[in-house]
Parts: structure tokens; sequence; C-alpha cells
């Protein structure tokens, strides 16, 4: 991931930080970065991910009869690898992009 108005490289690590893909600021520059498209993309997947490793032990809590160290051991191995993956790819192929504050919108005009 680099910034597209100095070409700072924003490290992996650094990247786990970022909270909102759409409002992201360069470390080195200061420029106003976005994902785009990309970034709402990359929430919905996470969301399902994330509903996905939750429901798969909610299902065998109830239905394989786990029990609850079996739940926590599955937390503690599937969270981190399948958000460290995730996170990984999101870093590797996102393209930032620079976004301009608009002037002269101060709101909505009446007609």
């Amino acid at each position: 991931m680099h910034c597209p108005a100095c070409n700072h490289k924003i490290g992996f690590f650094k990247s786990l930080l970022i909270v909102n893909p759409f409002r992201i600021r360069c470390p080195s520059c200061g420029a106003s970065l976005s994902m785009g498209r990309f970034g709402t993309l990359f929430l919905a997947i996470g969301f399902i991910l994330g509903v996905m490793v939750g429901g798969f032990a909610m299902y065998m809590k109830e239905y394989k009869s786990w029990k609850m160290t079996d739940i926590v051991l599955w937390f503690l191995v599937a969270f981190p690898t399948v958000i460290g993956a995730y996170e990984w790819l999101g870093w590797r192929y996102a393209k930032l992009r620079e976004e301009h504050e608009r002037e002269g919108c101060k709101g909505k005009q009446k007609i």
C-alpha cells in the first residue's frame, strides 16, 4: 500500500490500525486517502468472514457438542488466522487514492 501523493509505503502492521478505509491519513505527508469501492467491498467481506467464524462456533456448540474450551480454542486460532490472512490480502492489493476536499459545498442549497 502506497500513498499516491508522496509514494510513502504504508507497512502491514501500520495498516492493521486502519479502522475506516474511507478516511486514511498518510503518515508522511498527511494527505487524505481512501480505498474507494475496494474499501466498501473490503468491509462487507470482513463482516461476512466474522459472522462465518462466529457462526461456525455457535453451530458446533449447539449441534456437535463442543465444550466451552473448544470454542475458546477455536476463537484463539481462527480469528487471528482468518483476520490476519484477510488483512494481508487487503494490504497487498489495496490501491489508495487521494481524496480532495470539496470547496464550496457548505450543505444543501435552496432552489
